[in-house]
Parts: structure tokens; sequence; C-alpha cells
């Protein structure tokens, strides 16, 4: 199926016409002559958020996350022109932590999810002193623990992609 349309190109004069063909653009023609206005749609690269807590209602940090309403975020974010993303996961149990990280795992390994380019965690172990901590709650604040990290990793990467290891051991 063939779909056209009229954009503009950020950085490129003029107005073109765009023909997609099976999701993909296959042509951009100039068009001469031809005035946009503001209705005229622009034509850029995708969007990436480097910090997404959820939406559609869902909360990447809440229990009870399900690997269908992580694909289910990847498919609006990417009709939305977001086409890389990081779930964030914000201060909170070990447990859901680890939980959500797994979660968003399968999400990608199952191919639904592919959109997502790494985990954002934040919160956990920044200072509980009032003021440094933002909204982070005080109870799930708590000092670096390399044991837990290391937990947190093997939910999240698979062993080839290991970057740099925590010997938990040496603490």
């Amino acid at each position: 199926m063939v779909f056209e349309n009229i954009c503009r190109i950020p950085g490129i004069s003029g107005t073109f016409e765009v023909r997609f063909k099976n999701g993909r653009i296959e042509n951009l023609i100039p068009i001469r002559n031809k005035d946009h206005d503001a209705e005229t749609l622009m034509l850029t690269s995708g969007l990436f958020d480097i910090q997404f807590n959820g939406m559609l209602g869902y909360d990447l940090s809440a229990e009870g996350l399900t690997v269908d309403q992580v694909i289910e975020i990847n498919s609006a974010l990417e009709r939305r022109g977001i086409l890389r993303w990081c779930p964030t996961i914000c201060s909170q149990t070990s447990e859901i932590v680890e939980q959500n990280l797994s979660i968003i795992r399968e999400a990608i390994d199952g191919g639904l999810a592919a959109n997502i380019h790494c985990i954002h965690l934040e919160g956990h172990y920044i200072s509980s002193e009032e003021g440094y901590r933002g909204v982070h709650l005080p109870r799930f604040i708590r000092d670096p623990d390399p044991k837990e990290f290391d937990r947190w990793s093997r939910s999240f990467l698979t062993s080839d992609q290991w970057l740099c290891h925590i010997d938990s051991q040496t603490t």
C-alpha cells in the first residue's frame, strides 16, 4: 500500500511529497511553487526519550507491571514518533526493581519492545537528606549495595551485555 503526504524537512527549503510504501519512505519529491501552511507536517528523525516513567496509566516503577504493558507503551511511543526510549525505574523496593527489570528484559527478548535503548535506574542510592532527594520517598533510599546492584544487573542484562562487573565478594 502506498501513502502520500506533503511535508517540510528541517534544514531544507521547500515542500516535498513523501511517498510511503510498507511503512517506509519510498520517495521524496520536491514540489515547486507550493506554499506550506501550519498544517503541513514536518519530516524529522525519530525522537529519543532518555527518561521515561510510564504512560497509558502504567508506571514502570510500580508493582504489577506486565510484559504486555511494556509492549503497549513501546507501540504507543512509536506511534508518537519516539523511536528510542529508556524505561526509568525510580526508587522502589529491591524486589520490585528486580521484578520490573526482568519484565522489561522479557519484552525486549520477545522482539516486541525493540525501541528500548537502555534502562534508567533513578534515585535508589541518592542522598536521603531533605532537599537533595527530590520526590523520592525516603523509605526507598539506601546506601549503595553492590550485591543488590549485581542482582538487578543480572535481571536485566544477558551475560554478553556486561560492560563492567561489580564483584560482590570483595565488599
